[in-house]
């Protein structure tokens, strides 16, 4: 048995040989490589809507989610939907997620005089409460569980005929919108009890104020929302709003949808996207409709107008789900996703990918004899798992062609980096996987997850419990969170009985929402006494790649502390997430 000194040491060893073994392969692998590398028109229901258009990106999201990364073009495909999407449960919930949108937008949340929130006709917050069909928050929930097609969700605010922004007006200038006012209480209240809703659809079509639709913008995106722009017409109080809102919270409004039927008929990508600072919007058209189904757009059709669009838009969205449920059936909404995906080139979201994997891309410490598993994206029906010792794979490193999401390896190298891929197959042809790595075990050496601790303390600057808070970092469920409404936080952990541990390495997973609430730089120090802290790493210029990314620090440490705590600067939002934290110490093994 080794004492811990030359643990330590034996370890600071190991890792120095790994720094180097692995930047020699990146350099050869480089070198293989070649180099481094809404509008007024009738409403189905009756009367005039706008229908907004949802759009999809990145956004506020607290539950459920997609593996990031890979695929993705940055377009997004969406779908507006009203009644169905209350009271069709999870079956309409599971045609949704295996359509091919990529967002979904909840239409609408009308603002009564008394702040309640009302879904259409069903009333869902009251007084700072939620109080809609208590299964909802999980259906909406499973709309981002993998394997799905969805990585945004959007409640539309507001309709055409409905005073809802003259009501938010109103409601702002009686009581404000701090964290008193029945507004902020209200959409808090939604936001907790739906924490996978990522923004908020603005469908103002009467009251066009901006001062107080600034502030309403505001305090939305000071409670986790994105915001995403519904207009038809009035193209200067959208512009304004855009403008102020972000310059007040950058990046807040992330999205614009424009009507391009009925009312905003004669609306074109041109003229919308120079108002609003690069951000291309995406323009929407109705599906067949009426009570014969004989007005609107066949999928066809609307492909074919799509393709017109092409390299002007930022995606395209269908209103409305509720007419291509009647007209179409049960596979209407896959048909119309196809017909803006196929003409705007849309890769179904970035969950296309086999993704997931385990061991986690760059573990360490793996068994030798282990199990490969991946969860399988969107439309998957067979895996060619690639393994090999670099990250230039050859025919002769295809381990299995298989339609399982796991396969068992032979007996691997102790101490040795393993590089693995899966190529999935399905209906959107061969994808060509992420490239994952990970390192087996070093013999005599135990490595442990010091958050995995029973009586660990964690203690916050802030969090929006109880579904953001600082258990959510510890849960092992990269789909969950701690989320602080300030640009810099802290996070400090307590082992319980102040035991100390000689932590060299620790993890951070990015969570699902907007990157710019990722850490960019961070010190963490050591303490014994909670008081007099020792700063052991500082980390600057960080950046995540992807969502539920997690990524590995290691340092130099042999001496063994009770506390650790880490000061945190994000990148420029107002607030600050993590998905899941882990304290890693390398310990002799009996």
């Amino acid at each position: 048995m080794m004492n811990n000194n030359n643990v330590n040491s034996m370890i600071l060893i190991l890792k120095r040989i790994s720094v180097i073994l692995l930047f020699t392969t990146l350099m050869s692998t480089l070198a293989a490589c070649g180099g481094s590398d809404s509008g007024e028109g009738e409403n189905p229901g009756g009367g005039s809507n706008s229908g907004g258009g949802a759009n999809s990106g990145g956004g506020a999201n607290s539950g459920g989610g997609t593996s990031s990364g890979g695929l993705d073009s940055g377009l997004d495909s969406a779908i507006y939907g009203g009644g169905p999407f209350y009271f069709g449960g999870q079956v309409t919930m599971d045609e949704l997620k295996h359509s091919g949108f990529t967002t979904i937008n909840f239409w609408t949340i009308h603002v009564n005089s008394n702040g309640d929130l009302v879904y259409n006709d069903q009333l869902i917050v009251h007084e700072g409460e939620y109080v809609g069909k208590e299964s909802w928050p999980a259906e909406i929930a499973s709309l981002k569980v993998i394997p799905t097609s969805i990585d945004r969700i959007q409640f539309g605010v507001a309709s055409y005929g409905v005073p809802d922004f003259e009501r938010i007006q109103s409601l702002i200038a009686s009581s404000g919108t701090g964290p008193s006012s029945i507004l902020y209480k209200n959409f808090q209240a939604l936001k907790q009890a739906i924490p996978s809703i990522d923004a908020i659809d603005f469908d103002d079509e009467s009251n066009y104020h901006v001062e107080s639709a600034v502030k309403f913008g505001v305090m939305l995106a000071d409670l986790g929302y994105k915001i995403t722009f519904a207009p038809y017409t009035a193209k200067s109080f959208w512009a304004d709003t855009f403008e102020q809102i972000n310059s007040q919270r950058a990046g807040a409004v992330d999205r614009v949808h424009v009507q391009g039927y009925d009312g905003g008929a004669g609306n074109q990508p041109s003229t919308w996207n120079a108002l609003f600072d690069g951000i291309n919007v995406s323009m929407g058209l109705w599906s067949k409709n009426g009570d014969s189904c004989a007005q609107g757009r066949s999928a066809d059709n609307i492909e074919d107008a799509f393709r017109a669009w092409q390299g002007k838009l930022a995606g395209g969205f269908i209103w409305l789900y509720d007419d291509v449920q009647k007209c179409n059936g049960s596979k209407g909404a896959a048909q119309y996703a196809s017909a803006i995906n196929n003409a705007l080139d849309i890769n179904k979201s970035s969950s296309s990918r086999a993704n997931t994997p385990q061991p986690a891309h760059e573990s360490t410490f793996v068994e030798t004899s282990t199990t490969l598993s991946w969860q399988a994206g969107f439309s998957g029906e067979s895996y060619q798992v690639y393994l090999a010792d670099s990250a230039n794979f050859t025919d002769a490193d295809l381990l299995t062609d298989t339609s399982q999401t796991n396969f068992e390896t032979e007996t691997l190298l102790e101490d040795s980096t393993y590089y693995w891929r899966v190529d999935q197959q399905g209906a959107n042809g061969t994808i060509t996987g992420e490239v994952w790595s990970f390192r087996t075990k070093i013999a005599g050496i135990a490595i442990v997850d010091r958050t995995a601790d029973a009586g660990l303390s964690v203690t916050a600057r802030g969090e929006n419990s109880p579904n953001e808070g600082v258990a959510q970092l510890f849960d092992n469920d990269a789909q969950t969170k701690w989320l602080d409404f300030r640009d810099n936080s802290w996070l400090e952990f307590a082992f319980a009985d102040q035991q100390a541990f000689a932590i060299t390495e620790y993890t951070f997973t990015s969570a699902n929402d907007s990157p710019g609430r990722d850490p960019k730089e961070w010190t963490l120090s050591g303490s014994n006494d909670g008081v007099t802290w020792q700063a052991l790493d500082f980390q600057s210029g960080q950046n995540f790649s992807k969502r539920y990314e997690k990524k590995r620090y290691s340092f130099d440490n042999e001496i063994p502390y009770a506390f650790y705590r880490f000061e945190i600067e994000n990148h420029g939002e107002n607030i600050t997430q993590l998905a899941e934290v882990e304290l890693i110490e390398y310990t002799s093994q009996e």
